[in-house]
């Protein structure tokens, strides 16, 4: 019976080790979006697919129906200087970069990805 919880608790050990190796060679990527939004609908297959083929840990925020999202969407807008005549969604934050509008996402997510591997998630 020792053993067996011997195992067991090495296997889970291995397990949650590799989760956290592999989180922290992810580059995180924030990106807020809004249900019905038609930009955010076409950004958003391609953030899919960027994720599945690069190490990226993608973390989503609707903020149509979600207040702290949108609170917390103003907040990374002023942080970052972003005048409010260029705020908008869909909205991709990597790092200290960020991308605006579905045509400069869709352009230009790849590159800024490449450019910012193993990034952590976006302070305020």
């Amino acid at each position: 019976m020792k053993l067996r919880k011997y195992f067991i608790f090495g296997v889970l050990l291995i397990f949650f080790s590799l989760n956290f190796a592999s989180a922290q060679n992810s580059t995180c990527v924030y990106f807020f979006y809004g249900n019905g939004c038609q930009h955010c609908a076409q950004v958003e297959p391609v953030l899919d697919n960027c994720a599945n083929a690069e190490s990226i840990e993608l973390h989503k925020f609707e903020i149509y129906n979600n207040k702290e999202n949108m609170l917390l969407l103003t907040q990374y807008f002023d942080a970052y200087n972003i005048p409010t005549s260029e705020r908008g969604i869909p909205v991709v934050l990597i790092g200290n970069n960020y991308l605006i509008g579905d045509k400069p996402i869709i352009d230009n997510l790849g590159s800024l990805v490449q450019q910012n591997k193993q990034v952590t998630c976006p302070n305020l």
